[in-house]
């Protein structure tokens, strides 16, 4: 994921307005909502993207990105690799500090990636770093030597990672929790406990002084930071905002400095808080998806087919759902740099053949009017989500006939439920900071693990994938990537269903905001004189 277009001139307004904040004053206090209780602080077994937000707070993994999502040097002052592509040498700046003032070294990454894929870890995901050597067969069980894994301090400043096969993606991955470190005394100091205010150690911009379950979390500035002179915000709060209306309240009290606008208000924040009004198009798809590993879906793709066609996603976009989000009828987001992205075939086939075309699949598939389709679609509770679903199933009841239930869950009991594939059809907004078009394919691959939605395996799939990590030539690249698009949906493992973006109302104090990033991180906002708002409220 290399990402481009290095902003020169955010960086010399950034010092400038500095220059308007210092601490202690109220300016430096950010107060950001994040939509559930943390289930944890441990990066490494951090599920939701909320919760990363935090992580990347308090840890510096060996790569950063920028405010524009540039690879920029993190705990790593620089990297090299070898000329096949199978060793990456990372070069630790000797400024790196724990919060405690210990310095940072490269033994701290051995041990983190070593937890990382040790299976009693528990760690939610390894997929994105099991080209390291001996990773998966650790994580599996089969090798019982953790020091095996393809990772070796050189010496206290210089980390070595070995792979089996060339990863192109894998900076990219190690600018997320995947290239965090971890203090191993605090861990084995404080046992579980570890990621508690007074126990966590960490070497990002900010530690951890308070935790107040389901309300707010306090970060305050690592005065032990490398790079201090480059961090607006000496406070921030992360307030637990679970439903967006009350986000948005929280918002007009004064509460919050940014808050998601529910899709009903809209219309209201363009003719009263226009100056305040935030739009950008994230790189993120909302989606349906199938089990296809098993249940009445398996092994059926025309039936995926036939739900698919019937979808009318210009009226969930623009009656229903109302973000302003574009009908999706392939999966990369057309925001993608340097890339095409693909569509069904039938995308400009009118509604009427469509319908048409589904039924005739249905009766292939021995579903009709004296034998409708049953089918259940699972989702995480949220009213704006079960307005979309309704809509869906009357489409689907209306034009084929087919019998929808929807079933709601608790968001953690929902996401275990998909991990388990206990469920036929269910619902995802998948996005990502990281813009790269593989990063959202991946879940596809067959050893995806629990990052796989729908449990689709396909060699073919794999295979072309597996071409985009070897390749030297980026624009060859892209052109795997695109035809590895294509095949995935023609196997109709999901149904995309809308280009996500995200609309927020944001306080104007703050400056360079980057209306599509969703979970901006703190080091990269930076504040200008508080201005006055007025008061107005939505009705």
């Amino acid at each position: 994921m290399a990402l481009g277009r290095h902003c020169v001139i955010a960086s010399v307004l950034a010092a400038f307005l500095l220059g308007f904040t210092s601490p202690g004053v109220a300016d430096t206090v950010l107060r950001r909502p994040t939509a559930a209780e943390p289930e944890t602080l441990d990066p490494q077994k951090t599920t939701s993207l909320d919760d990363i937000a935090i992580d990347m707070d308090l840890f510096e993994p060996l790569v950063e990105r920028d405010a524009d999502q540039n690879l920029i040097p993190g705990a790593a002052l620089s990297w090299t690799v070898s000329e096949d592509g199978l060793v990456y040498t990372f070069h630790l700046r000797p400024d790196g500090r724990w919060s405690n003032g210990e310095p940072v070294t490269a033994a701290d990454f051995v041990y983190a990636l070593r937890r990382l894929v040790t299976p009693k870890t528990g760690a939610a995901d390894i997929s994105p770093i099991h080209r390291i050597a001996a990773a998966p067969e650790i994580n599996a069980g089969r090798e019982p030597d953790v020091t095996k894994l393809g990772v070796e301090a050189v010496d206290p400043l210089t980390l070595r990672i070995h792979l089996t096969e060339r990863q192109f993606t894998l900076p990219l991955y190690l600018s997320t929790v995947y290239g965090m470190p971890l203090n191993r005394a605090a861990l084995e100091r404080a046992g579980d406990a570890w990621t508690r205010p007074g126990n966590l150690v960490g070497n990002g911009p900010y530690r951890l002084t308070a935790w107040v379950p389901t309300s707010e979390i306090t970060l305050v500035r690592n005065t032990y930071f490398h790079d201090p002179g480059t961090i607006a915000v000496d406070e921030v709060h992360y307030l637990v905002t679970d439903v967006q209306e009350t986000g948005l309240k929280r918002y007009l009290t004064g509460d919050l400095d940014w808050a998601t606008v529910p899709p009903p208000k809209l219309p209201w924040a363009r003719e009263n808080r226009a100056p305040e009004l935030h739009c950008g198009p994230m790189f993120g798809i909302r989606f349906l998806f199938f089990n296809v590993k098993s249940g009445i879906f398996a092994g059926h793709p025309k039936l995926r087919e036939a739900l698919s066609l019937a979808i009318d996603r210009e009226v969930l976009a623009d009656k229903v759902a109302a973000r302003g989000e574009q009908p999706a009828y392939g999966w990369v987001p057309p925001v993608a740099k340097n890339f095409r992205s693909q569509a069904y075939a039938w995308q400009a086939m009118p509604m009427v053949e469509r319908i048409e075309r589904a039924r005739s699949l249905l009766r292939e598939e021995g579903y009709g009017p004296d034998h409708p389709l049953a089918v259940t679609i699972s989702y995480a509770t949220e009213d704006v989500t079960r307005k979309l679903l309704l809509a869906v199933a009357n489409m689907w009841k209306t034009s084929l006939g087919v019998e929808v239930k929807l079933s709601n869950q608790e968001w953690r009991v929902y996401v275990a439920a998909v991990e388990q594939g206990d469920f036929e059809i269910a619902t995802f907004l998948r996005a990502t900071g990281l813009e790269d078009p593989s990063i959202l394919l991946e879940p596809f691959l067959s050893d995806a693990g629990a990052n796989s939605d729908t449990g689709y395996a396909n060699p073919a799939f794999d295979a072309l994938f597996a071409q985009t990590e070897r390749t030297l030539d980026p624009a060859e690249r892209q052109r795997l990537l695109e035809r590895a698009e294509a095949m995935m949906l023609a196997d109709y493992p999901a149904m995309p269903v809308s280009y996500a973006v995200i609309n927020r109302l944001v306080v104007p104090r703050i400056r360079d905001w980057r209306d599509g990033d969703a979970y901006p991180q703190t080091r990269n906002i930076k504040f200008a004189p508080a201005a006055t708002s007025g008061t107005t409220a939505p009705g």
